[in-house]
């Protein structure tokens, strides 16, 4: 069995780093079979109607000359229309899918998130509040936290029994695309300047 991702993005998008990629390496290591295929980058810029017509057609046969017995594995591939129509039109030709999904996707594209939950197999939620709105459209919906690799992390450690009251904020995300956001817990502090 091969367990064929489909990612959002390359490493440098974070749910897909998180969500995809550390996942696939690991399972890669422990000997199962993982293939991550990376949707074209430019998947927001207008293409011609015959290089997306040809795109449509080149995943509708990606999906189908996968064994039935392997898994595929959609990580938050709303966004490109045709990718989107592919799948839909492999689902229809019996394919499975498992659509994963970390954000509340559905606030901004309710009727690909929508699709993509009612028609998966599983779905695979990277919060309780994603959890909570796939479970009404899905009921094999379940709340599945990002692998981190640790090893990585572990230079960055801190010894946490110094007694510190200072709050502590981590981050595995795109940190500067949230910068902004961030800056409500400065409330006068200089800890984010």
């Amino acid at each position: 069995m091969t367990i064929h991702f489909f990612t959002k993005g390359d490493k440098t998008v974070a749910s897909s780093r998180y969500r995809v990629y550390f996942l696939a390496d690991e399972l890669n290591r422990t000997g199962h079979r993982a293939v991550v295929h990376q949707m074209e980058l430019d998947w927001k810029r207008r293409g011609t109607l015959g290089r997306n017509t040809l795109s449509f057609f080149r995943y509708v046969q990606l999906f189908l000359s996968f064994k039935k017995s392997d898994a595929v594995f959609l990580q938050r591939t709303i966004y490109n229309k045709y990718f989107f129509l592919a799948v839909i039109c492999a689902r229809m030709l019996g394919r499975q899918f498992i659509f994963d999904f970390d954000d509340a996707i559905f606030k901004h594209s309710f009727f690909k998130a929508y699709v993509f939950v009612k028609m998966a197999r599983t779905v695979t939620c990277g919060s309780h509040a994603a959890l909570l709105w796939a479970k009404k459209y899905n009921p094999k919906s379940f709340f599945f936290p990002n692998p981190i690799p640790l090893e990585i992390y572990a230079p960055c450690t801190k010894d946490y029994e110094e007694r510190d009251d200072s709050p502590v904020v981590g981050w595995v995300g795109s940190g500067p695309v949230h910068f902004e956001n961030l800056k409500l817990l400065k409330s006068g502090s200089n800890a984010i300047s």
